[in-house]
């Protein structure tokens, strides 16, 4: 008996898995859905309203706003914004949460969101997209620019 208590003692001297696996990458894994700040005005549209709120954060799924307060969780609408890059985009969303002064919402799946994707890529300056559940081939597999050494200068 006493050799399981000393085992056990010393054991408690070793690092834990998840303090191992800390200590490797202090930041943790990366966001499956990246996201980036984005504070740009956003006219929110609804059944019988419509107001413009100010954007927090762009992810691939969905965005958070500030002064969404009247919003309800579950509620359908209609989100029209531009990213920096002037793309306009009009996307259908759902409150999915609210939190302090924030509110969630989450994008329509069934709809394709490329531009967004392609500006937080750009913005965070990593390339997220070589990911093996890229749906679209292009995004799957980055390709490096062609460069011809017999070109004239």
């Amino acid at each position: 008996m006493p050799v399981k208590r000393i085992l056990r003692k010393f054991s408690l001297l070793l690092p834990s898995k998840v303090a191992a696996r800390a200590s490797k990458n202090p930041l943790g894994p990366p966001r499956e859905h990246p996201r980036a700040a984005l504070a740009t005005d956003v006219k929110v549209e609804g059944q019988d309203f419509s107001f413009n709120a100010r954007s927090v954060q762009l992810g691939t799924k969905g965005m958070s706003l500030e002064d969404g307060d009247h919003l309800s969780l579950g509620q359908p609408v209609q989100l029209s914004f531009a990213l920096p890059t002037g793309c306009r985009l009009s996307v259908g969303a759902v409150v999915w949460w609210k939190r302090n002064a924030l509110t969630g919402l989450r994008f329509d799946p069934r709809e394709d969101y490329y531009a967004i994707q392609e500006w937080i890529e750009m913005e965070n300056g990593d390339a997220f997209s070589g990911r093996s559940d890229s749906k679209d081939p292009q995004l799957a597999q980055p390709t490096a620019p062609e460069i011809s050494l017999d070109q004239k200068r």
